[in-house]
């Protein structure tokens, strides 16, 4: 395959930026089309699919233009993201596709139900899949299982024999895109909701149907996210998350980076819990 989402470990680094900073809205479940990249938020083998591997971060220049994260920190010349307000960020970058993701959300969630009243949060789509078939690619399952506690649903284990199902992060990020620019302040609500439609019931994210319904789900306008999500618009935003996922190193799994002042660190992946993520949160903000 092309790409792989790996289980990655720890690190901890420390960038230098600057940035500025702007309260998002509050949530409403209408929708708006965002008019720039983080506007949205306005209102069996391990070696084949998911490994168990580490990888580094890249720190170099950005090769495109500098993104605005939705809250207002930025990635500069210097590959960096600041977060000038008192709050701190949390940049989860993952993938809709990638099972570590999925196993690693509940985790994020809990973290968040901790912290949210304190910190942003900023989702960032990595785009690890281009087409591939889910039927050419071993998932491990149980490796997610026994490191996270996942479950898998009856539809996921038949869609792995669908020779005609394939993989698209990029329009599973344009999915993402358009049910958040619908639900600020619930990104991982949705995230959660989608991956249970891929994960649980074997249903394909690039599937308008898929993207209405999860909306539905979510007490939101279906038919206008689904408008949007199919919009050359989300399809920029999508490509524009992709390579801000790759400037931050996240080429092979799910990170979770705490962006404070102008330090940026990685807190420890799949398999950690909630509670564990919160310690090594709260250790990492009383070290600055």
């Amino acid at each position: 395959m092309n790409a792989s989402c790996r289980h990655p470990s720890h690190r901890s680094l420390t960038h230098t930026a600057t940035s500025h900073h702007s309260e998002p809205s509050n949530h409403t479940s209408g929708y708006t089309a965002p008019s720039s990249h983080r506007d949205r938020g306005q209102s069996p083998s391990l070696s084949s699919w998911c490994a168990h591997d580490s990888r580094s971060l890249h720190r170099g220049a950005s090769s495109a233009e500098p993104w605005r994260l939705r809250l207002g920190s930025a990635f500069r010349a210097t590959g960096a993201v600041a977060h000038q307000s008192e709050r701190p960020l949390l940049v989860y970058l993952h993938d809709p596709y990638c099972p570590w993701s999925y196993g690693y959300l509940p985790s994020v969630r809990t973290l968040l139900g901790h912290i949210g009243h304190e910190a942003d949060l900023e989702v960032v789509n990595i785009g690890l899949f281009h087409g591939e078939s889910v039927a050419a690619a071993a998932t491990p399952m149980e490796a997610v299982r026994r490191s996270t506690g996942a479950k898998f649903g009856p539809g996921y284990e038949l869609t792995l024999h669908d020779a005609a199902l394939s993989l698209d992060s990029r329009l599973a990020a344009a999915a993402v895109i358009g049910l958040t620019s619908a639900a600020p302040r619930r990104e991982l609500e949705v995230l959660e909701a989608l991956q249970r439609a891929f994960f649980w019931d074997g249903r394909s994210l690039s599937d308008p149907s898929t993207v209405r319904d999860v909306a539905d789900e979510l007490g939101l306008d279906g038919p206008a996210v689904e408008l949007f999500a199919g919009s050359s618009r989300a399809a920029e935003l999508a490509d524009e998350d992709i390579r801000l996922a790759h400037d931050l190193g996240a080429r092979r799994g799910p990170m979770l980076l705490v962006s404070h002042g102008h330090q940026l660190d990685e807190l420890e992946g799949p398999g950690t819990s909630g509670e564990q993520l919160l310690d090594e949160y709260q250790s990492v903000l009383a070290s600055r």
